[in-house]
């Protein structure tokens, strides 16, 4: 199992940035490698979509469930399918903003890529949250 955890302070309140969160069809901007996501059901816990996801250059569909919805506070899901694993958001105030944190905790596919590249891969997509953190910081603080 891959795990890495990321936090990141946003200039906005908690309510702000878990409503840029908490939409699943913001991962499109969000995530450089999410293809795709269809099929949003549900509110709160229990709420799914179905997401596609590049990896290694390999498009691995996913379905994903909020298994903890704390409105403003905490978004924690799991994914199946092409990877299987969690990803948890919590979010603190902090001196007028939000601290963002994201865990993620997913296995890697062996066969699809190998055994030898299965921590490059991992560190590969660590890498990549920076971004993902960094695009959804910049969505808010511009306002979109």
């Amino acid at each position: 199992m891959a795990k890495f955890e990321k936090t990141i302070v946003i200039d906005a309140p908690p309510e702000k940035v878990f409503a840029r969160i908490s939409d699943p069809m913001n991962m499109m901007e969000d995530i450089p490698n999410a293809v795709d996501c269809t099929d949003i059901t549900g509110e709160g816990v229990g709420k799914s979509f179905k997401t596609v996801y590049k990896m290694a250059g390999i498009k691995l569909s996913m379905a994903c469930t909020y298994t903890e919805y704390v409105e403003d506070k905490k978004i924690a899901s799991t994914f199946d399918g092409g990877l299987k694993g969690t990803t948890s958001f919590v979010l603190e105030p902090e001196n007028g903003g939000t601290k963002l944190t994201v865990t993620c905790e997913y296995a890697v596919p062996i066969p699809l890529i190998g055994k030898i590249a299965e921590s490059l891969l991992a560190k590969r997509n660590e890498r990549e949250w920076d971004v993902v953190l960094a695009n959804i910081k910049d969505a808010i603080e511009a306002g979109s």
